[in-house]
Order: structure tokens, then sequence, then C-alpha cells
């Protein structure tokens, strides 16, 4: 049917696919009331790609199915396997071999959260060429995780509007012009309201004009299906609970028809303009999915509850799996239904990997049908049943993967059970499946991000659970308080592990050690750095008398980030080297049960510069994470390799953790991990030379902070840093004070306070406050006092520098800036060495010393190419024609050469070249890039054949060492 009264609208789709021809992708959202025509468009902009050559593929979500994983892309992607991201990435890596295509995805406001995470993923991360994303919603409807995806891309809204009364008659062309007005009045000029009223008139032409739309629309249909044979109704509401579109098949034996009658019944129903054909063999659709629940709400709750129990029922004979058949069973079971609290919790566990959400939903379900004393059942409610009653679990694995009540190592002495390898024991003989249904909801609805549920579930078994289960409430406390932190509430986490501290029995030494060291990172987090040292201190004398070696890891890791952090770099290191001796020591088995120990060490060893071993440990960790489901931990583990990546000068490779760090963060709900994420993104885009991307980040990372203050001050620094790249010194003091605290910068640890007194000199001298900046250096000397850490030295001298060429000392400043070269290049923090040659040549320059300036100016351009530092090697080019002398060719703003070999690779073969040089297979680097495993394979033969090597393993000897 031809559109009416959509000019503009058409015109809008024309110039999308314009732009698709011409090889640009995008995003458009139709937004609007039920029946506007919002579907309609989406039908005509498939009908005008298709016409144009464009591939289409559709998808749709449905009221009733709202729990069924994937649902929307289902057409599209077939069924999600393999872990959570590895889905979103194979889908993004199918749209960029269909481009140029459209996809087009219908009802939104309905889509499963499954669906709406990786419609988000998509948005994060067009695929490569030519996509076109268009969605239809209804007004008011977007999912909030959805809007937030949109908040951050750029996409074009349309919001077709009602039909005027012209229109109307365009669209009635059968229809008394008598009647019309009424009509048009009455719908609101909605044109499926339109077609709906206009069928009651044409029924019954005598009869007054309804008054009132909404329920006009549910009188119309009611009248349709009167004038339909009781076979053909009774044959509506069976494919009504059979689904739309509905299979032909499973709606005639929900109908209890033999095949000719119900093949007679939906020819009358397709006749009659209720269901179409999809052009899939016996697949049939709703004209509309109001047509859909006015049929499916004609029939009794009682008549629907058996015909649910049909479907299922059907499924079940034809095999269909879990995840199928819950849908009905959850509108036909009743409370004490075993078999049925059996099916949904193996679709809970079926759904887990992929769609944690739907999972949390099933689970709930499974809790509502066991007999009990009450349910609960708040908003979208997935935790429902979980005030039935409880137990808890003994068993392998760790805080956030499946055993989250048994560590590993049990403080009962060896116990080394793998993880996953949990058995429920309920305590006064409460039911073991509650137990277990309790712990499965818990864990996904925090997989899910949907972290106060996931809190609701565990405040209910710590309320379950009695003191003398001390192991057990431990590791649930050590849970709720993560989910309080990944949120940003330290304080009610702080005072709940201080109340169950004080409730220990006095020999539960591997619990104090737990809980010790729980309130450790809570100190970190509140950036109290004195606090850390204590409680961590206590942690590890605990661990000791317990036995337990990994609790004595985790401790020891925390230790080293307490005394970093008072800057005794010494003993902060001696802590990192028992901890990492311990991690490294222990089998994947048992590791696997504790990776906040993991998180821990991989961040002691990022802030003490010891790069390589973060990321290595990180690596091993989110290895561990993966295969083991703790998604949870993910976040931390990506932002701590990511820091490790971008300090040590790999700036690519550490945007790529910073984005996977944040998509993991996003899909788990943890703001504090998404800001840390944005935070790191804003550094290592500024040294990229993307300073305007960078201060767009900062400040999305500033509004996700919540109650960090550890994650606030830096955040902050790194956003002074853009702000003084960008030229806006004034404000970049003002930021970076504001968020450290005040002028002693209380929350940064001392270390990391000569980086952002650096940073405060360089403010001050730019703004010309030569004053301001003496007292910023004299400040950043007092807190560098004592600190041996090399990275510490880098900053004051380099402060230092600026202080000495600003006052016209330039054989100091030359010397200083070189010293603090030296110093970065021993910490590893290649970045800040670049820099802190550029401003020695400068110095040198300005002193006559034209050949050391060359020497000095273009080493520093070399390092920032190969380093892939736009920022500081625009700066040393810009000296370097100052001088007289033409930059070193690079093949764009961020390429680096291949080294010792003649030959430039481009910016994206270098990434890859230096995952290649790293031991990534192809798979791991299309993972970390976010490109498909053929995009890979291409990158990957031209690297070899432009650097001249036979092998993969030659790729790292032809790069720069440390790349």
């Amino acid at each position: 049917m031809p559109l009416v009264g959509r000019a503009v609208e058409t015109a809008a789709l024309d110039a999308a696919l314009d732009l698709l021809e011409r090889g640009v992708g995008g995003t458009m959202l139709i937004t609007g009331e039920p029946g506007i025509g919002k579907t309609a468009l989406l039908a005509e902009l498939g009908r005008r790609a298709g016409a144009a050559g464009c591939r289409v593929r559709d998808g749709r979500a449905t009221e009733f199915e709202r729990d069924d994983p994937y649902a929307v892309f289902r057409p599209i992607i077939g069924a999600a396997t393999g872990d959570r991201m590895g889905a979103l990435r194979t889908v993004r890596s199918l749209l960029a071999e269909l481009a140029p295509v459209v996809l087009a995805l219908d009802d939104l406001h309905w889509a499963d959260a499954a669906s709406i995470d990786l419609l988000g993923y998509l948005l994060r991360h067009p695929p490569d060429g030519p996509v076109l994303i268009a969605a239809a919603l209804r007004a008011g409807g977007c999912p909030a995780r959805l809007a937030v995806a949109l908040d951050t891309c750029r996409h074009t809204e349309l919001r077709p509007s009602a039909l005027t009364r012209a229109e109307a008659a365009q669209l009635l062309t059968d229809v008394d012009p008598a009647r019309l007005d009424d009509l048009h009045a009455d719908s609101g000029g909605n044109p499926f309201y339109l077609r709906v009223l206009a069928a009651s008139v044409r029924t019954a032409p005598n009869g007054p004009a309804p008054a009132v739309v909404p329920a006009a629309v549910g009188a119309a249909l009611a009248a349709e299906l009167r004038e339909l044979t009781a076979r053909a109704r009774r044959a509506a509401r069976a494919a009504a609970v059979a689904g739309d579109p509905f299979d032909a098949g499973l709606a005639r034996a929900v109908a209890e028809l033999d095949d000719d009658r119900f093949a007679v019944a939906l020819d009358e129903l397709v006749a009659a303009g209720l269901v179409a054909p999809t052009g899939e063999p016996w697949l049939f659709r709703f004209r509309h999915p109001i047509v859909r629940r006015g049929v499916y709400e004609s029939a009794g709750p009682g008549w629907r509850r058996a015909a649910h129990a049909r479907a299922a029922a059907t499924l079940a004979r034809r095999g269909a799996g879990p995840l199928a058949r819950a849908h009905h069973v959850e509108r036909s079971a009743e409370v004490g239904d075993r078999a049925a609290v059996e099916l949904l919790t193996a679709a809970g566990h079926a759904a887990s990997a992929t769609a944690p959400a739907e999972a949390a939903h099933w689970f709930g379900v499974a809790l509502a049908l066991l007999p009990g004393d009450g349910v609960v059942e708040r908003g979208g409610g997935i935790e429902r049943g979980i005030e039935r009653g409880g137990g808890v679990f003994e068993g392998g694995g760790g805080v956030f993967e499946r055993g989250v009540f048994e560590r590993g190592v049990s403080e009962r002495g060896g116990d080394e059970r793998g993880a996953g390898e949990s058995r429920a024991v309920a305590p006064d003989g409460a039911d073991e499946r509650r137990a277990e249904l309790l712990q499965a909801l818990a864990l996904a609805a925090g997989a899910a991000g949907r972290l106060a549920d996931s809190a609701t579930a565990v405040d209910h078994l710590l309320r379950l659970v009695p003191a003398t289960r001390a192991a057990d409430r431990v590791r649930l406390v050590a849970l709720r308080m993560y989910l309080d932190h990944a949120v940003g509430r330290l304080e009610p986490a702080r005072v709940l592990a201080h109340r169950e501290l004080g409730a220990l029995p006095p020999g539960a030494r591997a619990g104090r050690a737990a809980l010790h060291a729980e309130l450790a990172l809570n100190a970190f987090l509140r950036a109290d750095y004195a606090a850390i040292r204590g409680h961590a201190g206590a942690a590890h004398t605990h661990a000791v008398a317990a036995g337990d070696s990994a609790a004595r890891a985790y401790a020891a890791a925390l230790m080293a980030l307490g005394e970093h952090a008072a800057g005794r770099t010494g003993r902060a290191v001696a802590h990192l080297v028992e901890a990492a001796a311990i991690v490294d020591a222990l089998p994947d088995g048992v590791l696997a049960g504790a990776l906040p120990a993991v998180v821990a060490l991989a961040l002691a060893g990022y802030h003490l510069d010891r790069h390589a071993d973060a990321i290595r440990h990180a690596r091993r960790g989110l290895d561990l994470a993966e295969a083991t489901g703790q998604v949870l931990v993910m976040p931390g583990l990506h932002v701590t390799r990511a820091g490790a990546e971008a300090f040590s000068g790999r700036l690519a490779a550490g945007l790529a953790s910073a984005t996977a760090a944040y998509d993991v963060a996003v899909l788990t709900g943890g703001d504090h991990a998404a800001s840390l994420a944005l935070g790191l993104s804003v550094w290592i885009h500024t040294w990229r030379g993307d300073v305007a991307v960078a201060l767009a980040r900062a400040e999305d990372a500033r509004r996700r902070c919540g109650g960090s203050a550890m994650g606030a001050g830096n955040i902050g620094l790194f956003h002074a840093e853009a702000l003084l790249e960008a030229g806006r010194a004034d404000s970049a003091a003002s930021t970076l004070l504001a968020a450290a605290g005040g002028p002693d910068l209380p929350r940064l640890e001392r270390p990391w306070r000569t980086r952002a007194g650096q940073t405060l000199v360089r403010a001050a001298i730019a703004t010309g406050d030569r004053h301001a900046a003496l007292g910023w250096l004299e400040q950043a000397r007092m807190d560098a006092a004592g600190v041996t850490s090399p990275a510490c030295v880098a900053n004051l001298r380099y402060a230092e520098a600026v202080v000495h060429f600003d006052g016209g000392a330039l054989q100091e400043a030359a010397g200083v800036a070189g010293e603090s070269a030296t110093a970065a290049d021993r910490a590893g923090r290649r970045v800040d060495a670049a820099r802190a040659r550029v401003l020695a040549g400068r110095a040198l320059a300005a002193a006559g010393r034209r050949a050391d300036a060359v020497t000095e100016l273009r080493r520093a351009e070399r390092d920032a190419v190969a380093i892939g530092a736009g920022r500081c090697r625009e700066q040393a080019a810009r000296e370097l024609r100052r001088l007289g002398l033409r930059a070193a060719p690079h093949d764009g703003p961020h390429d680096a050469p291949a080294g010792p070999v003649s030959i430039v690779l481009s910016a994206r073969e270098r990434e890859v070249a230096d995952l290649v040089a790293a031991g990534h297979t192809n798979r791991q680097i299309a993972s970390r890039l976010v490109i498909s495993d053929k995009t890979v394979e291409a990158h990957v033969s031209r690297i070899l054949r432009k650097l001249r090597v036979p092998s993969r393993s030659a790729v790292g000897r032809v790069l720069p060492t440390g790349s």
C-alpha cells in the first residue's frame, strides 16, 4: 500500500539511502505513537533500499516475547552462541560483510535486553562499510540503555505526524465523506486507528461514529472478530498465543483443530486482513501488534493458560529447547510445578552466557514457582520469588562466578574444586533448589548490569544465612560490596564490611582476611590511603595464619597499592613481588576462584610501572574470567591493561583495551569502571592528537564517576592535561584542583601528585603566573621527597625544566628536561620521554645549540611516530620547521614505521603488527580491535609482505623494542 502524506519522511529516507550508496552508513530513529506509521516507513525504506540494490535485513520485537534473547536479531543472525562479547562482535562482522545493507528493526520498545545491548554495541562501534541502522519505537518508550548509546552517536530522528483531513481522505477512498470528519477527529489522524474505525463503520454504516479512540479501537477489533466464524476466532486466538510471527503448525495444535479445519480458518483470517503470510513457509504475521494484543485479550485468562500449556507441550514433542518453551511455561505453570521449575532453570542457564538479563528473568520465574510464602516483583522485576526461603552454596569458584559461596581454596584448607563445581547446602532443611536459583539470579542480574536487582537478591540471602555460616556470609558481603563499589556507593559498602567483621567468631581467620581486603579496596576507591595500608596489612596477617595463599596474594597486592600511594616505592615493589610469585604459582583452577587478587596485582603493577607484568597478569585474568563467565571482574582487568599499555607507549593497544573496558562496563552497569575507561581514553586521545575527542570523553567520564574519590582525581588529572593541550590553561588548573580535592591534592597518591604538580606548573606558566608556578613546583618537590619512583622523578624534572625555560635559564632547562626523559625511559613511559625531549630540543635551540637541538627533536619525533603519539610528533615537527628542517615522512597522523626495515605500515597495520608481535592469535586481535577475523587475516598478510618476513613469529624482531 502506498504511503499517504509522508513527503518529508520519504525525503529523509532517500537522503539516508543516497549516503549509503556513497559508502556512508548511519543511524535513523523513527518514533511516534502506536499506529502512526513507523512500521510503514520501515517497510518503505526496505522497498527503496532493495530497488537501489542494497541488502535489507529485518527484525522486530514483540510484546509477549520480551524475555527471548536476541529475538529482534534472530531472523538476521539465527541463534547467538558463545560468550556475550563474542556474539556482539560476530554480528558486527556479519553486517560489515553484508554492506551495503539496511538493518530495519521494528517495535524496539518491546525489545529484549540482549537485543538492546547488541544494538547499543553496534551504535558505539558502527560496522565497517555502509550500514544503515533504522530502528522504530514508540515515543517515550526508548529503553534506558539504548538511550545512553544514542547519546553517544550521531543519528537522524523521524517523527511521523498525524494525517490531515485531506490525507485521511486519500487513505480512505471508500468512506462516505459525511463520516470522514468524525473518523478523522476520533482517530486523531492516526493511520492505523483510521483504518480500524473505518472498518467498524463499514460493518455498521448507520451507527453512530465512535467518540473515544482507544475504546473505539478495541470495539472495532471486537467487531472484526464477531464477523468471523467461531472456528476462525479460535484459530486467531491460538495464533496470538503462538507468537508474532506465528508458526501455523504450532497455532493449529494450540487451537486443537485438525489440519483441514485449521487451514479453512487460516484462510478466513487472511481474507479478513487480520493476518498475512510472511513469505516464509507456514509462517504468518498479524497486521499490527495492536491487533495481536486485541485478539489475545479477547480470550479468557483460563483459556489462555491452557493454550500456553498446549503450546509448551507441542514444542516439547518437537524437541524444542528450554528457551523456546520458557515463555509458554511461564504463562501456564502453577506454584509447585517442579518440572516447570527445572525447565525455566535450564532456560536461565541456556541464556546466561549471551543474555544474562533474560537469564535472570527465567531464574526469577522459577523461584516464583517454588512453594513458599510470597514473591517479590519489582519494576520490570527479575528477582521474583526471592522471599520464599533460601539456602547457600558451598563449592568451587570465586565471588564473581557460579560458586559465590566458596573460594577455590577454602578456609577449611586445601579444597580446590574447580570453578563451577558447586553443590547446594540448604540450612535448616530449606530447599536446595531455591539456594541455587537465588545465587544464579544474583549473578545473572549483576552480569546484565541490573546491579540493584542483584543487590536485592544478595540482601535477601544475607538475611537468610545464619551467623554460624560465617564463610558463606563473608563471600556474600564481598559480592555485595562489589555491587556497591560499581555504582559509587562506597560508604554503605564500608559500613557493611565493618558490621560483618564485628560479627565474625574469633577464629575466622580467612573471613577476617577477606573482609579486611575488601575494606582496603574500599579505602583505595575513597582515596583514604592510610586506611589501605592498615586493612591490607591486617588482611595479610590473617591470610598467612589461615594458610590461604590466594588471600595472601590479594592482601600483598593491596599492600603494594597502599605503600605506593604513600610514596614508599621500595616497600611497594617488595609486596608486588610477593603477590606476583604467589599468583604465578597458582594453577588456573584455583586462581579462577580468586580473580580479585589478579585485578589488584595488575593494578599495582600498572601504578609501579611494571607494565609488561601488569599486562601479563591482566591477560591471564581476562582469559580465566572469559572461561568461567566472571564478567563482573573484566572491566577492571581491561582498564588496568589499558593503562599499562598506554603509559608504556602502546597507545593503539591501550585505546583498544580502554574501549573493551567501557563496553563490558556498560553491559554490566559498572559506571565506576566505565568512567575510568573513559578517563584513560582521554589521556590516550590527547597524545594521539585527538584533543577534541579527548575533551568530549572527559565530560562523559566525569558524569559517570559517581562517589569514587580516587576515580575523580585521576579523571580530573587526565582532563586537565587535555585542556592544557587545547590551550585552556585556566580551565585546566581549576578542573584539576576541583577533581583532586583542593590544593593539597588529597585524592591522588603521592607519586601521581607530582604529575598533577607539573600540570599545574605548566598551567600557571601558560597564564603568565610565574609566582604560582614556583609555588606548585615547591609543592611537587615536597610530594616527591623520598619517592624513588622513576616516573615521579620524570614528572618533577619536567616541571623544573618548564620553570627554567620560562625564566630564560635555557641550559638548565635543557639539562633537566634531558633528566626527565631519561627517568621516563627507566619507567617505560615512552610518551613522557618523547615529550621531555621536545622540551629539551626547544631549550637547546633557544640557547643556540642547533645541532644538539636537532638531535633531540629528531629522536623525539622518531619515538613519537613509533608509538603513535601524534601530539608529540606535531610538536617536534613544529620545532624542526623553526630550525629550517622538514619533518620526517610518515603515513598519517598516528602511523608508525616498521622499525629497522624501510617500509612504513599504516596505522591499522601497526596496531595489528603490535598484537601479532605480542603473540595474539587472529581471533584475539579481532576481539581487541573490534574487526572481523577475515579483516585481521588480510592485514597480517600485508604486514608479512611489507616487512619481508616469512612468519608471524618474525614480526616482533623487526619492530622497535617495546612497541
